[in-house]
Parts: structure tokens; C-alpha cells; sequence
């Protein structure tokens, strides 16, 4: 019964270890990418139109144009943003020479997040351009990130709780077997057993 009881107080202990929120690893983002979409997010929380938009793929430019310059005193935000996941589109979804990925910076207030989806796209040996992107305040958090947090999750509460509870029903089963040996060995021939105690009784008799 100690056992059980030990084991019930590691349970507590690995409930009380996993109540700490798990901590979400930058994304390893290959060099030329990072240079391109960090430049572009640090240029604009710096306001500096001119330099971001050396970036950015020139079909896009007029998007630009139209997005950044209407709201200036957002940009200020973009400084604070970290990036937290990194999205490569498989080649079997793109051209045999097609570079699709996604870099997505985001930092969190009081529960609201702000967020720059920067996506980038180059052809192999040419240079890589920055093709769209999407920033929002007051956001909720990423989807990619979200999924992020419930596997690490799982791994933190998930896998040392499943490992307690098993060491526990251990615990259960070898105190049942300590307490109740006939349940795992039972008498196979009750019959012979009484008639060697009657042949033992009349023995001692005589």
C-alpha cells in the first residue's frame, strides 16, 4: 500500500511541473530568407518605406504603396515582432525550380497579438522577393502557432501524466496480487487438497 501511495504523490508532482507554460522555440529560418523578410519587418517598424520596399517583388509594390503609407503610426509595432514559425511549401505543390515559404512574426499584449504573415517567393538562383504579406493588431493568436503550443502541450502534460498513471495501475496491480494470491494462482484441484488433509487428520488419530 506505500507503493500506492508513493505513486500517487509522484502524480501530484508531475501535475504540478506541467502547470508551467510550455516555452515555443524560435524557428530555425534558412540565412537568405531571414535576410530578406527580417530586413523587410525591421525597415518598416523603423518607418522606413523606401528601404522595405526593396523587397518587395515589383507586381506588389503598388500594394505596398497603398497599405503602408495610409497607416504610419502602426509600423512603430513591427519592431517588437519576433519571428515564430517558418512554413516551406513542399515541392511536390510548387514548380520543380519554385521557392514558396512563409515567415510569420508576432508578438503578444494583454491577450491581443500583432502579426506580420510575410510571404516570400524565388525562382532557383534568382533573388528571393518578398510576394505578399498580411499584418494585423489586435489579432488573435496564429493558427500554426496555436498548433505549435498544443503539441508541446501534449509532450509536457500528455506524456508524464499517461506515464504516472501507468506506474500507478502497476502499483495497483502488484499490491492486488500481494493481497489476493488466490486471484492470480487459484486452486486447480480443491478436491485433492481436502482429500490430503482428511488422509492427515486420520493419521493423527491413530
Amino acid at each position: 500500500m506505500h507503493f500506492v501511495l508513493k505513486t500517487i504523490l509522484l502524480f501530484a508532482f508531475a501535475l504540478l511541473a506541467a502547470c508551467s507554460e510550455p516555452i515555443i522555440p524560435k524557428p530555425p529560418i534558412p540565412d537568405d530568407v531571414a535576410k530578406v523578410s527580417g530586413g523587410f519587418v525591421k525597415a518598416l517598424g523603423k518607418g522606413d518605406l523606401e528601404t522595405a520596399r526593396k523587397f518587395v517583388a515589383p507586381d506588389s509594390l503598388e500594394d505596398f504603396d497603398l497599405e503602408f503609407e495610409e497607416r504610419p503610426e502602426k509600423l512603430g509595432e513591427i519592431l517588437k515582432l519576433e519571428p515564430v514559425v517558418f512554413q516551406k511549401t513542399p515541392k511536390m505543390l510548387t514548380g520543380p525550380f519554385d521557392n514558396d515559404v512563409r515567415v510569420i512574426y508576432a508578438a503578444e499584449r494583454k491577450g491581443k497579438w500583432t502579426v506580420m504573415e510575410v510571404d516570400l517567393f524565388w525562382l532557383e538562383e534568382e533573388k528571393i522577393e518578398i510576394d505578399s504579406w498580411n499584418f494585423q493588431t489586435d489579432a488573435e493568436m496564429p493558427e500554426q502557432l496555436k498548433a505549435q503550443k498544443f503539441t508541446l502541450q501534449f509532450m509536457q502534460y500528455g506524456m508524464p501524466i499517461g506515464g504516472v498513471l501507468a506506474a500507478l495501475f502497476l502499483a495497483l496491480f502488484v499490491w492486488l496480487i500481494r493481497r489476493k494470491p488466490q486471484i492470480i494462482s487459484p486452486d486447480t484441484n480443491p478436491e485433492l487438497r481436502r482429500s490430503a488433509i482428511t488422509s492427515r487428520s486420520g493419521l493423527n488419530e491413530e
